[in-house]
C-alpha cells in the first residue's frame, strides 16, 4: 500500500496502520572551514552554518545537513546546536522566520556566517 501526501495524515486501523505525518523543522548550526579544495579557503578561515531542514528525524537531518555541507567543499569542526523549530520559536525574529518557512517548501536552508582568514580575538588563524 502507498500512501501520497493526500493521505500522510489518514489511518487504517483495521490495517494496523496509523500514519501521521512526522516530518519538523530542525535547526542546526555547524561550525566549519573550508576545505584546501574550496575556491574560497584562501580568503575564508571558517564560518557557522546555521541549517534549516525538513526532516523525519533528528539523524535524518543531521545527515541531509552534513552531507550538503561537505559537497560544497567544507570541513565541518563541531555541531554547536540542534533543536526542533516552528513558527512560534521565530515570532521575534523575522529573518530567521523567513529561513524557517523557506526550509517548509524547499526542504533545506543554509545560511553561512563567515570570517576571514586572518588572526582571530584569540591570536589563532582561522
Amino acid at each position: 500500500m502507498r500512501f501520497t501526501r493526500d493521505t500522510a495524515n489518514r489511518s487504517a486501523p483495521w490495517l494496523g496502520l496509523y500514519i501521521t505525518n512526522t516530518m519538523k523543522i530542525y535547526y542546526l548550526q555547524y561550525q566549519s572551514e573550508p576545505s584546501p579544495e574550496s575556491k574560497d579557503s584562501d580568503r575564508i578561515g571558517g564560518a557557522f552554518i546555521n541549517c534549516w531542514i525538513k526532516a523525519g528525524s533528528l539523524d535524518a537531518a543531521k545527515d541531509l545537513a552534513q552531507n550538503s555541507i561537505r559537497n560544497n567543499n567544507w570541513i565541518i569542526l563541531s555541531l554547536e546546536e540542534s533543536y526542533v523549530v516552528d513558527s512560534d520559536y521565530y515570532r521575534e525574529n523575522k529573518e530567521s522566520l523567513e529561513y524557517y518557512e523557506q526550509a517548509i517548501t524547499d526542504g533545506e536552508v543554509y545560511v553561512y556566517h563567515s570570517w576571514p582568514n586572518q588572526p582571530q580575538e584569540d591570536g589563532i588563524v582561522h
